[in-house]
């Protein structure tokens, strides 16, 4: 397995569901590089940074 994957695919408690996103060409290319990198997948990536996203919002998300 890559170094940085953490195999979200295989080891998934959640159901994946596929969506579409727009990027800027820096951040995907910002994202790219971190990927090689990483060895993660930039699906991977997006994930992780959502996910700490939300971390971050749990107050607000929890009080709505």
């Amino acid at each position: 397995m890559p170094k940085g994957y953490s195999g979200a695919m295989k080891d998934m408690k959640d159901t994946m569901l596929r969506t579409a996103l727009f990027l800027k060409s820096g951040q995907m290319a910002k994202l790219q590089t971190l990927s090689k990198v990483t060895g993660a997948p930039v699906a991977e990536l997006i994930r992780r940074a959502i996910d700490a996203y939300l971390e971050q919002r749990k107050a607000e998300i929890k009080n709505a």
